[in-house]
């Protein structure tokens, strides 16, 4: 064998090596077999007594799997290489715990539960369930390195902290439960087939004045009235309360987030608000508000340690591939 043979048979040994390491090799560990001219060359089967090359199974693979298994076969390198710079390692006692759930909820959502439905599957593709499993284990090791490699750098900055105060506590830390009643107007109410209800057919102007000479009197009927009048299905039922209120956020209109804002005590009505195709009339229920610096440090802490989206990680990735110089 001369040295431009013996440096590329040396070449596709590690590549090879690299692809079982991912589990995207899956035949028997290569091994040195005697050639006809009584040198040696790397084989990953004998068929017939016959060695079949490393390099026919790579052009095969190549041929199968085209350049998208390549460019995996990168990223996990790389990310390998960033948690080694890191210090980062994979708790495999972990690991191996997702893994297993994870093949449970695919018994579960794909075979009904069906463990021996499972296992067959697993023969028809020539496999046991403990190679499956390792096989899975290899896959989610670069996923949970990148992950944890965010995690290690990951810088939580103020205006984040802030974006997430607001989206628990409300804008400027303001959060308000409130109710509603929303009426259609004329037209679409005398469209509207309703089969739990009789719908009012008296004008929308008039039933305003009635709903809000009652609440005059008393406040505390919002919720009966809104189960006897308003037009809106989801919160009908619940007295008309809105969960999750937060302004800008429910497409319920600019007037409405405006008309909320004005009401400051509890159990305070608005006035008709007028809607794309109705109207509403708002009660608050309560208003709390939290300073973000009695929360800032518990946020910060959580956003530190909160889990790393997708974006996330195609990001870190990206990073990744950027920082190197990747050359065919």
């Amino acid at each position: 064998m001369d040295v431009r043979t013996a440096r590329r048979a040396s070449v596709l040994t590690v590549v090879v090596t690299l692809l079982a390491a991912v589990g995207w090799y899956a035949g028997p560990r290569l091994q040195a077999s005697p050639s006809l001219g009584g040198a040696t060359e790397d084989v990953v089967v004998h068929i017939d007594g016959s060695p079949l090359p490393r390099t026919e199974y790579l052009e095969y693979l190549g041929r199968e799997y085209g350049p998208s298994r390549m460019t995996g076969f990168v990223d996990d390198w790389l990310v390998r290489r960033r948690a080694k710079e890191l210090g980062v390692a994979v708790d495999r006692a972990s690991l191996e715990v997702y893994v297993d759930q994870k093949i449970e909820r695919e018994i579960e959502r794909l075979f009904g539960g069906d463990a021996a439905q499972f296992n067959q599957s697993l023969v028809n593709r020539r496999m046991t369930k403990a190679q499956y499993r390792e096989w899975q284990i290899t896959r989610e090791t670069s996923r949970f390195l990148a992950d944890d490699c965010i995690l290690a750098v990951r810088n939580v900055t103020p205006d984040r902290v802030v974006a997430k105060f607001e989206e628990l506590y409300g804008a400027g830390g303001v959060h308000r439960r409130i109710r509603h009643i929303y009426l259609l107007n004329d037209r679409d109410r005398a469209a509207k087939n309703s089969g739990d209800r009789t719908v009012d057919p008296r004008p929308v102007g008039e039933i305003v004045s009635e709903i809000q000479r009652l609440l005059e009197r008393d406040a505390s009927r919002f919720g009966e009235l809104a189960m006897r009048f308003s037009d809106d299905g989801f919160t009908r039922a619940n007295g008309g309360q809105l969960p999750g209120y937060r302004p800008g956020q429910m497409e319920l209109g600019e007037a409405f987030d405006l008309a909320v804002a004005s009401l400051q005590d509890p159990m305070q009505v608005s006035g008709m608000i007028k809607a794309t195709r109705g109207v509403h009339v708002v009660q608050l229920l309560s208003r709390n508000v939290t300073q973000i610096d009695t929360v800032r440090e518990e946020i910060a802490s959580h956003l530190e340690a909160e889990a790393p989206t997708a974006a996330e990680r195609r990001s870190f990735i990206e990073e990744q591939r950027k920082k190197a110089r990747i050359e065919p």
